[in-house]
């Protein structure tokens, strides 16, 4: 199954869950030894068919954070974030 590669990680633990405005979030850490950046934050919008995963992957050899969003947990598939645009 090649379906979200991103909760397919070794060793996510679960930081808690909460309702906010209708979604159901779900945040996960990654463990210090992957380049995923935590929290993995997955919004579940109630009113919608899908979930939506926002989690962002820190490359360790140029001390840079990538930000993404999408719906397959997969960074070759998901939007990249930029911030402030």
């Amino acid at each position: 199954m090649d379906e979200y590669p991103i909760l397919r990680t070794k060793g996510l633990k679960l930081q808690g869950i909460n309702v906010i405005e209708g979604h159901l979030i779900i945040t996960l850490t990654a463990p210090p030894s992957t380049d995923i950046e935590s929290p993995i934050v997955i919004d579940i919008g109630t009113e919608l068919a899908h979930v939506v995963f926002r989690y962002a992957i820190h490359d360790k050899n140029t001390n840079t954070v990538r930000k993404y969003q999408g719906r397959s947990a997969d960074p070759a598939r998901d939007d990249y974030i930029i911030e402030g645009v």
